[in-house]
Formats: C-alpha cells, structure tokens, sequence
C-alpha cells in the first residue's frame, strides 16, 4: 500500500486555502467618536485682550460656537544679535470646556526677510471675563543671511480680560 505525503502542489493548495480562511477575519471596528466636548461654563463669547509676559498683546475674538478667531498674537523671540518682534493673525482654535489650544505653521515676511516656524496657544477661561495661558514658538527656517544670527525658542505666559 502506498502512503501519499502531502508536498508540492497539494501542500500548496492546502496552504492557499488556509490563508484564505483567515482573509475572512476582518479586523474589529474603529471605535465610535468620542462625543463632543461640553461648552464652558461661563460666558465667553465676544473680544478678549491680554498681556504676555513678554510685554506684548495678544488678541482674539470668541464665538458663540464656542471657536476662537480674528487672534493677533505679538511675541518676540531672542537672537544672539537682538530680538526678533514678530505677529501672527488668523491663529484658530476651539473651545473645548473651558480651555483653548491652537497650533500653527507661520510664515512670516518681516521687512523682506521670510521666517518660517511653528506657534502654539493655549489657555483657560477662569471666568465670565478672565483668562489665563500661554504659548510656545520656534523658527524652523529664516533667510540665510540674516541680521539676528540663531533665534532661540520661545515661551510665555499671559493673563487676560474680556472687553465689557
């Protein structure tokens, strides 16, 4: 009596048919969307100034969706040749309770000079008119022949009221 072993071809089809057994294993489904974030507690919704630490303003405007727009943000940053005054606009961000955070890319053209970096925001409503945050930029690109030499990272902090 002969044995038959399973090699070549019928191992093969074995094999094939096998993976394809496991190809009808889909993976799990992508968990639901987190539900969205609770509106603040206090009345947000209008103009709001502060002043960094640094000595300069930021501003923006609330909506009553609970979004931040019409920000202008003025920062420096320190350069081993002096300080480097820049200004973002149009920096968005949401409210998500009562805290804000917004990131971004900026390209920013000061005097001819193009400086590339990135700028975050961040803060927290106290009150119907009172917040406080802070923010974090650094310049990834500049023009290469640049009067301030290395700028360095830079960071702040700022309290701020809403106008009545």
């Amino acid at each position: 009596m002969k044995t038959r072993s399973w090699t070549g071809p019928a191992l093969g089809l074995l094999l094939l048919l096998s993976a394809c057994n496991e190809v009808n294993n889909f993976p799990p489904a992508a968990p639901a969307p987190l539900p969205p974030a609770p509106p603040s507690q206090f009345n947000i919704t209008g103009h709001w100034e502060a002043l960094s630490d640094q000595g300069r303003r930021i501003a923006f405007d609330v909506s009553p969706q609970g979004a931040l727009f019409n920000t202008r943000i003025n920062f420096h940053h320190d350069c081993l040749a002096g300080r480097l005054r820049l200004t973002i606009d149009g920096l968005d961000a949401q409210v998500a309770g009562d805290t804000f955070s917004g990131t971004m890319l900026f390209r920013i053209n000061d005097a001819g000079n193009l400086y590339i970096g990135r700028f975050t925001l961040t803060g927290r409503f106290e009150a119907d008119d009172r917040m406080r945050g802070g923010f974090v930029s650094s310049i990834t690109d500049k023009p290469p022949n640049d009067v301030y030499g290395v700028c360095f990272p830079t960071s702040g902090t700022f309290d701020g009221y809403k106008d009545p």
